[in-house]
């Protein structure tokens, strides 16, 4: 969803999008029997590639979502149950959802007429300091 303020553009990923994106229309659906991915985690990749001109303007951009299939956002945590005065180690799995941001692209990429543009008005003005001076 593109936004603009004080003249700034810039995008809101909305995290129903991305999921959507991948095939997965909730977190809550279960596969492999009873399993859901909001119970056991899911960890995606968010590659955004860009290029600039050569202002360093960016006109162009796109978004592409993977989910990773090795990793699964979750973490075990040891904490303390207490029974009958004495406190006991336990387990408590978290999981979530991880979201890796990658930034890609080209910044200032010149072409060759802005190139020679610029070349031939450096030229100019160098010929046109050289008669004010003689």
């Amino acid at each position: 969803v593109k936004h603009k303020k004080k003249g700034i553009v810039y995008d809101d990923l909305v995290i129903k999008e991305l999921l959507v994106m991948l095939g997965i229309p909730s977190l809550d659906d279960t596969y492999n029997g009873n399993d859901t991915l909001r119970r056991d985690g899911l960890a995606l990749t968010v590659d955004i590639n860009y290029e600039h001109d050569w202002l360093g303007r960016t006109y162009e951009y796109s978004y592409s979502v993977r989910r990773q299939k090795t990793r699964r956002a979750s973490k075990f945590t040891v904490v303390g149950a207490r029974r009958a005065n004495a406190t006991l180690p336990g387990v408590v799995k978290r999981s979530g959802l991880q979201i890796e941001l990658r930034c890609m692209g080209e910044a200032g990429r010149v072409g060759f007429r802005p190139f020679m543009l610029a070349v031939v008005s450096s030229l100019a003005l160098v010929a046109i300091s050289n008669k004010v001076v003689d």
